[in-house]
């Protein structure tokens, strides 16, 4: 299938283990994952189990999309948007991340995202829309197949006058970034020896 032949669709609880697995390979080397689970003889079935309860997450709160041939996923979170969704107390699938991933991953992942947290509402503590993940199957990359996941949503920002915010842990992908408006605001390593990180936003492009 040619990309432009390609349509962005809503992920289905059928791929969902699909989709886990191709963000699998697709971070694999991002030095997140490779800070969560260091050990690379079991990085790849605990990043299996650790995506899979995120886009549940995101499933349920956000929206996550791929590609027609299956080569992307993107999900996204809307904050004071009609998009947007709470869920909490059991209904929530991360109340499962330390059984599911094991004490040193989680207690690694609850030292850095309360500042990830604390930066978010700092820079956007207005409505906008959150870029969670963005992942393309490894092979694949630089065929286009990020632009078009990651078009619909902006189009929709802009539509609706709100902002954009995503971070990143690799400094190389600012350059995807910046082609599709994101500007850096923010660039700092997380505690705990966390991964260096660059926070950017993307402000809502006049409709003509």
């Amino acid at each position: 299938m040619d990309i432009k032949d390609e349509a962005v669709l809503r992920l289905t609880r059928p791929r969902l283990l699909d989709a886990a697995r191709l963000l699998g390979r697709a971070f694999w080397s991002d030095p997140w994952e490779a800070y969560l689970f260091p050990d690379e003889s079991e990085r790849t079935i605990m990043e299996e189990k650790f995506f899979n309860i995120m886009l549940r997450y995101s499933m349920i709160c956000g929206e996550v999309y791929t590609t027609s041939s299956f080569k992307g996923i993107i999900a996204w979170h809307f904050y004071g948007d009609k998009r947007g969704r709470i869920v909490d107390g059991e209904a929530d699938p991360r109340r499962r991340l330390r059984a599911t991933i094991g004490d040193g991953p989680f207690e690694r992942l609850r030292s850095a995202v309360p500042s990830l947290i604390e930066s978010q509402k700092r820079i956007m503590p207005e409505p906008h829309c959150y870029l969670q993940f963005l992942g393309v199957e490894p092979g694949q990359q630089g065929k286009g197949y990020g632009g078009q996941l990651i078009t619909p949503v902006l189009k929709y920002a802009d539509e609706r006058g709100l902002p954009c915010y995503l971070e990143t842990m690799r400094e190389e992908n600012m350059l995807f970034y910046d082609k599709h408006g994101f500007k850096l605001v923010q660039a700092k390593q997380l505690p705990n020896e966390g991964p260096f990180t660059w926070h950017l936003i993307r402000n809502p492009m006049k409709q003509s």
